[in-house]
């Protein structure tokens, strides 16, 4: 039985020519209203006992409303309307109405609502599921559906929408095999995750295609355990549809530390409004491979059977790890616990001078950064040696102890975090870059230098952090009595690349993402002589002097804006041919780091009118 979302549509009259309330001449007393309210449920389906599929308090839909004649990439009616569900009927932000008594209207709505909608000139849904199903919220969130209406001619009498399941359901059921019963099996710690699959998509809705499938993930899902005579099931997860390749691990099981996976022997597609429901057998005697005895609606099913295999325990490849994307890797259990770090830092003191690869254990899921272990260092002659690295309580100085054995460029981790080079004491476990994102979705690459952590290059957000918009220059940055804070883009246009240009007023407010600082002067300070000169700060590509970018932080000669909106890339009155600026927060300062020298430090407003933003970790 097909089980659907209904909403009616009441209708009543109106002669405008927009579809938003703040844009509209006032209605006339005979003007007919669209609102939204719901008058009924899906049907249940009493057969597997899904639950009833309902919308609840604060959920938001979206409507668009297109003239019949029209299209979606045409001129629309009503443009991305939002309606909330509260107390059993959906409540519209901003009241619609019909055009007149004669213009038929189509109605597309969507759930969950977005507020980047429909992009202008096109028919496509951006459509995203969460990567973290574990809360019902977000699993009922990334259930995407849609209702469509062509034709609706204005009338006092209710439109009927049907909310369709757009994206496909996938249940998991695990059934004991050779090493569990049902009763081991039900005591036992079980965590499910989907690897490595598209989170994102964009929908077209008259031709119900998917494209553009992006932002490939590891799944987590909503769990809720049933136990039968024979099976534990309840986990559940929304997948965009897509085809899974032969062969591929797409369904991972730790069972007590025990890592099994399962893998479709053919390539398997999923497809919308479908639910499949999966039942795996634990390294079961006979391979049961895969049977399926209905194709139907998602409130039907689809069932397949299949094994979970062993997988051996696997390794800390240090070369799996892109460290120009981030210089700290995250190691992270299966329960989402952090087991530790590893990064790519500069080591610098009187006695050494090297880039190294270490590691450091978590300590109730923070990385505990005071003492670790050098896994090699990274000299001109190759991978050397290792050893263990203790950092001083109050100074940003480290003593390093060698230890006589090869560089440790592989290795198990222990459930506590700690290296061990014995399978058998080794977890499974997910790598993943340490990346911070600012109010704007902008990703940054983060460094350990000393016993600081650094974004690897310049922000580039356009707002602070509550959202509130800074003003756009292309010139001169505002002055006068009410000067605003204000950014510049870079000219080149590779804004990832440079980052963009401030002014003062920008420091004074919650610019830099949340747990993260504007570095103060005093922070480039500590930096500074930690680096003993600061030359190691630079990206050796981009400057002429002999400095190199040893410690990661990738500091590009961009130079600043001038009082009259001029950008200069040297250093003013100096014969310094090239320059990077920084804004600091304490006292209007500056720091400059020109061509073969350190740093040095202004004051904004007198000879520096914008400059790069860099951030730290508070």
């Amino acid at each position: 039985m097909k089980k659907n979302l209904f909403v009616w549509i009441l209708l009543g009259i109106v002669c405008v020519s927009c579809g938003y309330e703040d844009s509209m001449p006032q209605p006339s007393s005979d003007s007919k209203i669209i609102s939204l309210f719901s008058r009924g449920t899906p049907v249940p389906d009493t057969s597997d006992k899904i639950p009833e599929r309902t919308f609840q308090e604060k959920d938001s839909i979206g409507l668009y409303l297109v003239r019949s004649t029209a299209s979606l990439e045409e001129e629309r009616y009503a443009e991305n309307a939002l309606f909330v569900w509260q107390g059993n009927k959906f409540v519209a932000e901003t009241k619609l109405f019909y055009p007149d008594d004669q213009t038929s209207l189509n109605f597309l709505a969507y759930y969950p609502y977005r507020s980047e909608g429909i992009a202008t000139g096109s028919s496509l849904l951006p459509v995203k599921v969460a990567a973290d199903q574990r809360s019902e919220k977000e699993f009922l969130r990334s259930d995407f559906m849609t209702a469509y209406k062509k034709s609706v001619e204005p009338s006092q009498e209710s439109v009927n929408l049907v909310f369709f399941h757009r994206l496909s359901r996938l249940d998991i059921a695990v059934k004991p095999g050779k090493e569990y019963n049902m009763e081991s099996l039900k005591n036992a710690d079980i965590t499910v995750v989907m690897k490595d699959v598209y989170t994102s998509c964009l929908y077209h809705e008259e031709k119900k295609e998917f494209t553009t499938l992006a932002r490939l993930s590891d799944v987590s899902p909503y769990t809720d355990i049933v136990a039968t005579e024979d099976s534990l099931s309840g986990w559940s997860f929304i997948m965009i549809p897509q085809t899974i390749a032969a062969g591929k691990s797409f369904i991972e099981v730790l069972i007590d530390g025990k890592s099994y996976s399962f893998t479709y022997e053919a390539d398997r597609t999923f497809v919308a409004d479908k639910r499949v429901k999966l039942t795996l057998t634990l390294e079961s005697e006979k391979d049961l491979g895969i049977t399926e005895t209905d194709i139907s609606d998602w409130s039907e099913s689809v069932y397949e059977e299949g094994d979970l295999k062993p997988k051996p325990t696997p390794k800390v490849e240090i070369e799996a790890m892109d460290f120009n994307r981030s210089a700290i890797w995250h190691i992270v259990s299966p329960k989402q616990e952090l087991l530790g770090v590893v990064c790519r830092e500069y080591l610098c003191s009187e006695e050494l001078k090297s880039v190294a690869i270490t590691y450091y254990a978590a300590v109730d899921g923070t990385p505990d950064y005071t003492e670790g272990e050098v896994l090699y260092l990274m000299e001109e002659a190759g991978k050397s040696g290792g050893g263990k690295i203790t950092w001083q309580e109050d100074e940003n100085r480290f003593e390093y102890t060698p230890a006589e054995r090869a560089p440790l460029t592989a290795f198990y981790i222990s459930p506590n975090g700690e290296i061990t080079t014995d399978a058998k004491e080794g977890v499974f476990f997910t790598l993943s870059p340490e990346l911070v994102k600012d109010v704007d979705e902008n990703e940054y690459g983060v460094v350990k230098v000393g016993k600081q952590c650094w974004m690897t290059s310049n922000l580039r957000t356009s707002s602070f952090r509550d959202g509130t918009l800074l003003t756009e220059v292309t010139d001169k940055f505002p002055e006068g009595k009410t000067p605003a804070p204000a950014y510049r883009l870079h000219a080149s246009g590779e804004f990832s690349e440079y980052g963009f240009y401030y002014n003062g007023l920008v420091v004074a407010g919650d610019i830099a993402p949340a747990g993260w600082k504007v570095a103060a002067s005093t922070d480039w300070v500590t930096l500074r002589n930690y680096t003993i000169n600061a030359l190691p700060l630079k990206d050796a590509d981009s400057w002429t002097d002999d400095s190199g970018n040893e410690s990661g932080i990738t500091v590009l000669p961009d130079g600043y804006i001038d009082s009259e909106g001029g950008i200069k890339i040297n250093v003013k009155n100096t014969a310094v041919e090239q320059a990077a600026y920084f804004l600091c927060t304490d006292d209007s300062y500056y720091i400059s780091l020109g061509t073969g020298e350190g740093l040095r430090r202004g004051t904004v407003g007198t000879e520096v009118y914008g400059a790069h933003i860099r951030c730290l970790k508070e």
